[in-house]
């Protein structure tokens, strides 16, 4: 048996051995080991599948791949710090990526359809070319994490805390955020990049097999309708669909906007949100936040930099930026939301005395609009209803038509203007192709600055006989239209939606506003209720009766501005009415209780074909019928 000096000399050489080793293994810990694991999955890609595999693709109606990548960290330990306190070391990235193809269907084209001439285009694709582009950006994420790997080792040398704990909460910490910056990078180049290498091997393909031989003439491919390369609709609409929520609505000027909750700091804030499309993240208002006591730069976003605002009708100019806030919640009408971060930005689009209150404390963009397909109703009551996305199919007997996110921020889709029954120019002179959708535009139709001088000659002519139609997929959507044209306000040197060539005009809500649609993103489509088709400019008030608002002590007072002669409101002449008249009641509604937009509705015959009066005389307030089908027919009645 050893004696208790030998025992206590070995346990001296193993602590001494353990104190020289220790070290070294922590050391070698420091340096991360990637492990990258890639499989391509037998299951076949669909619309909704892509939903699963990466929920953060667009347009993932025309996506023929998707990879679905995640990556983990392993053995984070907390360590005592050289200089004090604790730090961390980790010993391995694990990622694993899934790929997924879409199995045959209209999305893919047989080389018959390929353009030899080599210029990439948006739509041809072939399975194997799909796969092709799918390695290649499972390769660039293998290849981003690779780059990356030294960035977080350096990250985690930063890191001294007082305690075990916080050591191992900032570490986690810092792999999110060190993940998400790959994340973002491989998002900004992966699309691009991987098409381009698509793009190569179909060019190869073609020239090596003799399909593209150098003696063969070139001709220009027309390309399928984007209509046509999606997934069929199938079946008909459930009888008693789930609905999600039922929003309330207002609308300001026929915009929708809903109430909203954001919950901040462990306090619900319930403010009114107006739905813009043009808007790629959402908005919150900076005034709106101080008003509830919330400080805006308490809740920054980690790595919070400037970046643009977007907003539908405002022109977009470099000098508008904004930061990055995060929340802890949002919610519509008792549905959650998946919203995590708005941009920090004004958001007062409209005042009194036009208007009876302010509007808005915040704007819900497209990340918003992505969620679910959701259909708005502009009639009394207006309201936003969300459905299901998982198999939604629209109404019995609703008509739709594709729609895209653009790299630009609009919703497009491969839509003509045309003129009908021109004899001169030539058609093809007369035609502008791709509209965008603008859910937060007052205006009907469009037409975007670089066209202006081709084409408001022509639509100006008073000699022009023909009849303008927006058509898409073959279907006429909308008829009878007068576009206006887009104005910079500040010059040359704006920039926005309006100004992009393509596409070429922006169709708002005075024409889907007629009736309900269903703006449906996931599927990529837009759907119009049954007998909405074709769309038509609001009626126009050509009662010659012109009502405004002002504010007087402090008050909102309906005015009348004029009344033309030989108009339908040239009869109330006669029963005292006259300019500077004060209207207390419009359809028995108390005129302060009114919008402008609204007042000028109902003289624009939207509500009926006569419009009741009320107003202020010496003797006491006096009552007419303003009837709109009828020149210079208003009569009195007590």
């Amino acid at each position: 048996m050893k004696s208790l000096k030998q025992v206590q000399r070995s346990m001296g050489w193993l602590l001494l051995l353990f104190l020289f080793l220790e070290p070294q293994a922590w050391s070698a810990s420091a340096r991360l080991t990637l492990y990258v694991t890639y499989e391509l999955k037998d299951v076949p890609l669909t619309t909704e599948k892509i939903w699963e595999v990466d929920p953060k693709i667009k347009n993932a109606h025309h996506r023929t791949w998707a990879l679905r990548h995640h990556a983990i960290l392993f053995a984070l330990k907390a360590v005592p710090s050289q200089r004090g306190g604790f730090g961390v070391l980790a010993r391995e990235v694990r990622s694993t990526a899934m790929g997924y193809v879409r199995g045959a269907g209209p999305w893919y084209q047989s080389w018959e359809q390929f353009d030899c001439r080599g210029k990439l285009n948006s739509w041809f694709a072939q399975p194997a070319g799909a796969e092709r582009a799918l390695s290649f950006s499972a390769d660039l994420w293998a290849k981003l994490l690779r780059e990356k790997l030294s960035e977080l080792e350096t990250l985690f040398s930063q890191i001294r805390t007082s305690s075990e704990a916080q050591a191992l909460d900032r570490g986690e910490v810092v792999f999110k955020d060190w993940l998400n910056g790959v994340e973002t990078t491989w998002n900004q180049q992966s699309n691009r990049l991987a098409r381009a290498e698509e793009w190569k091997y179909y060019l190869e393909t073609a020239r090596s097999s003799g399909f593209c031989q150098a003696a063969k003439p070139v001709a220009p491919i027309e390309p399928p309708s984007p209509s046509s390369m999606m997934e069929p609709v199938v079946g008909s609409p459930p009888a008693f669909p789930a609905l999600l929520a039922r929003a309330p609505a207002r609308l300001w000027n026929g915009l929708f906007s809903i109430r909203t909750t954001v919950g901040i700091a462990g306090r619900n804030l319930n403010g009114r949100f107006l739905v813009d499309s043009s808007a790629q993240t959402s908005q919150i208002s900076p005034e709106w936040l101080e008003a509830q006591g919330i400080q805006p730069a308490l809740i920054y976003a980690s790595k919070s930099s400037v970046e643009p605002v977007q907003r539908s009708g405002i022109w977009q100019s470099t000098r508008r930026l904004a930061r990055r806030v995060r929340v802890d919640r949002v919610e519509v009408s008792g549905l959650s939301l998946p919203l995590r971060e708005f941009l920090l930005a004004e958001t007062q689009f409209f005042n009194p005395p036009e208007t009876v209150g302010s509007c808005c404390d915040g704007v819900l963009g497209l990340d918003f609009l992505r969620l679910y397909p959701m259909e708005f109703r502009g009639s009394s009551p207006p309201e936003i209803q969300i459905w299901p996305r998982e198999g939604f199919r629209g109404v019995e007997g609703a008509e739709w038509t594709e729609i895209s996110e653009l790299s630009s921020g609009e919703l497009a889709s491969s839509c003509s203007l045309v003129l009908s029954g021109e004899s001169s120019p030539s058609s093809s002179d007369l035609k502008l192709e791709g509209v965008s959708w603008d859910l937060a535009s007052e205006k009907g139709l469009q037409i975007h600055t670089p066209w202006r001088s081709q084409w408001e000659p022509i639509l100006s002519s008073k000699k022009r006989s023909g009849t303008t139609q927006m058509v898409c997929d073959g279907r006429v959507m909308a008829t009878k239209m007068t576009p206006s044209w887009a104005e910079a306000p500040g010059g040359p040197s704006d920039e926005g939606l309006l100004t992009e060539k393509e596409p070429a005009m922006s169709l708002g809500q005075g024409l889907l506003a007629q009736g309900r649609f269903t703006l449906d993103l996931p599927h990529g489509r837009i759907w119009f209720a049954p007998g909405t088709l074709p769309l038509r400019e609001k009626l126009k008030n050509t009662s010659g009766l012109s009502l405004t608002y002002a504010l007087e002590d402090r008050e909102r007072v309906l005015r009348v501005q004029s009344v033309a002669a030989q108009s339908p409101a040239s009869g109330l002449l006669r029963e005292g009415l006259k300019s500077g008249t004060v209207i207390t009641q419009v359809d028995s509604r108390p005129a302060e209780e009114m919008d402008q937009w609204e007042v000028n509705q109902r003289l624009a015959g939207v509500y009926g074909s006569q419009v009741t009066l009320q107003w202020e005389t010496k003797k006491g307030l006096k009552l007419s019928v303003l009837r709109l089908n009828a020149r210079g027919s208003g009569s009195a009645s007590k």
